[in-house]
């Protein structure tokens, strides 16, 4: 089964987006970065999400196609479609994002190690100040 694709008439993704939870601006939505910023493929890099459906199914515009809108039909879990677009229309394209993933997927993995590390720090100074504060109750 091959990706699938459509030309129906969607807003240019300019900022507004046909969903199950329509907001304001909804690409630059608290909402909008939760679901699809840690998503490589669906950031507004190569994809911009035109429609969600509030659960797994998106439709988005193809950033490398324009002017010209290309959507693709998919989920937000499993990007097979989009990255079959990539592969068949944008080869060299594809080979960047593949670099950009892998990249993100770095920074994301040494974002949630400094956070383990603040965190573990933290509890080392919390700990510290508990001791201390124990030594000084047992000197009284």
């Amino acid at each position: 089964m091959g990706a699938r694709s459509s030309t129906a008439s969607y807003p240019q993704a300019s900022g507004s987006i046909e969903s199950a939870h329509p907001t304001k601006n909804f690409f630059y939505s608290e909402e909008y970065q939760i679901k699809f910023g840690n998503s490589s493929m669906l950031d507004g890099k190569f994809f911009k999400v035109l429609h969600w459906d509030g659960k797994d199914h998106v439709d988005a515009s193809c950033q490398l196609c324009l002017p010209k809108q290309k959507i693709i039909k998919g989920s937000v879990e499993i990007t097979t479609n989009f990255i079959k677009h990539l592969k068949r229309l944008h080869p060299s394209e594809h080979k960047e994002y593949i670099k950009y993933k892998t990249e993100k997927q770095k920074n994301k993995h040494t974002s949630e190690i400094s956070h383990t590390t603040a965190s573990k720090k933290m509890r080392q100074v919390t700990l510290t100040v508990k001791q201390n504060l124990i030594e000084e109750l047992s000197i009284l």
